[in-house]
């Protein structure tokens, strides 16, 4: 799939009625490609339903759909045959197919080799982005694509693992509505702050600062280490490691995200979607990431970093607060979130954060006694539906057995005292 440039469909039936049913056919089609390559603005497809041609484009928001016109002539309608309309939907076709890598949706250019790096300039708030070699400056690699977050429709996110001037590290392409903070934006904001636990950043900017309600943006950043469900099964399968080095481990991450979600609250920025996967563990440093879901607080931002973010990223960072604010009760990782959150409260707070690591200590320990987190597993991470969880979080939290009930009945005592001490804060 990663060297598909168009997809083309056929279907027999020339009733017009029937192209909705395989519309989801052909999506599914576009959200492949999508995740094989992405070097993509869009994915067109090209559907011949009986005699009619149509271009569908499909972006990050919605299908385009552009009719072409009849390519050929059903010989079932007795109609008189319009030759001169065959040939322009003919024309079209070919001029469409003549056009460069560029017209059809790539960010780079495809024609040539296969993508192995790529090299970004130009400024935060307009980045270029080029095919490069291994040995152009600056240049990272990108093949080895370590995570997929690819959707349908809306955000899009590829993470590489690979180097930056002989440095370990990481880089993230992300599509994103336009109503959403840049993430290297926040970044950004937290590192003027001095946020603690904040991976540093090497390079960002915006490459499409808007397509079709979409921006796409580059983030290369060290590398954090391991997702805290990978560091929790390798601390327990190290048989050299105490009970007591578990409990102060935990503990520090504990005290680590703690610190920098309240030191990113008085920077004004609310994470909003506190996770296992987005706290990361290398040695003995702790990491918060994917701050993509973040939202400015109201009149928290000191003015000389809101001009700093505005003249370089070209974006107007008081006007996102409200904007992101509408968007408090989408944002999250079902399992993870907090109760107020799963209710669909108007806003959230830091606590909703806190709330958050407070569950995510709980799965550590559930990784700790089966060995892999599934939230089917424990009624307290109930994952079918928001209101069902919260009922079950709130049931569960309140209960004497609550350890039972989030699949922590086996921890050690010393590994749970810490999960008590954040309950009893909350």
């Amino acid at each position: 799939m990663d060297s598909v440039h168009i997809i083309f469909e056929a279907k027999a039936s020339p009733n017009a009625d029937s192209v909705s049913e395989v519309l989801g056919q052909i999506g599914v089609y576009a959200e492949t490609v999508w995740k094989a390559q992405f070097t993509r603005k869009f994915v067109p497809v090209f559907l011949l339903h009986g005699p009619n041609l149509t271009l569908y484009i499909f972006s990050r928001s919605y299908p385009a759909v552009i009719p072409l016109g009849f390519i050929f002539h059903n010989p079932a309608i007795k109609d008189n045959v319009d030759v001169d309309e065959h040939v322009r939907t003919l024309q079209n076709l070919c001029f469409l197919l003549m056009q460069p890598p560029d017209k059809f949706g790539h960010i780079v250019d495809v024609s040539k080799d296969k993508v192995s790096c790529l090299s970004f300039g130009g400024t935060r708030k307009n980045a270029t982005v080029a095919v490069a070699t291994s040995g152009t400056p600056r240049a990272v690699e990108i093949d080895k694509i370590i995570c997929q977050q690819v959707d349908v429709y809306w955000r899009v996110g590829y993470i590489c693992d690979t180097k930056f001037e002989e440095k370990k590290a990481v880089l993230k392409l992300s599509w994103t509505p336009v109503s959403r903070i840049p993430e290297g934006a926040v970044y950004d904001v937290l590192h003027l702050n001095g946020v603690e636990g904040i991976p540093e950043i090497y390079s960002s900017g915006i490459i499409c600062a808007d397509f079709l309600g979409n921006r796409l943006e580059y983030i290369i950043m060290e590398r954090c280490g391991d997702p805290l469900t990978t560091y929790i099964k390798k601390e327990h399968n190290n048989d050299s490691w105490s009970l007591e080095e578990h409990s102060r481990n935990l503990t520090k991450i504990v005290q680590d995200v703690s610190a920098c979600l309240i030191q990113a609250n008085t920077a004004g920025v609310l994470h909003r979607d506190i996770s296992m996967g987005n706290i990361t563990v290398r040695g003995d440093k702790v990491f918060v990431i994917d701050w993509g879901y973040a939202r400015f607080i109201d009149k928290t931002i000191p003015d000389h970093v809101c001009s700093h973010i505005n003249d370089t990223w070209g974006i107007d960072v008081n006007s996102f607060a409200g904007t992101e604010r509408k968007q408090d009760p989408m944002m999250g990782t079902t399992c993870f979130m907090s109760i107020r959150v799963l209710v669909a409260a108007a806003s959230r707070s830091l606590w909703d954060d806190i709330e958050s690591l407070f569950y995510i200590v709980l799965g550590c320990l559930f990784v700790g006694s089966k060995g892999e987190f599934n939230s089917d597993k424990a009624p307290g991470f109930e994952n079918s539906s928001n209101k069902k969880s919260a009922l079950a979080k709130a049931g569960g939290v309140g209960a004497s057995d609550y350890a039972w009930i989030f699949g922590a009945d086996k921890a050690p005592k010393e590994l749970l005292d810490v999960a008590n001490k954040l309950r009893t804060i909350l």
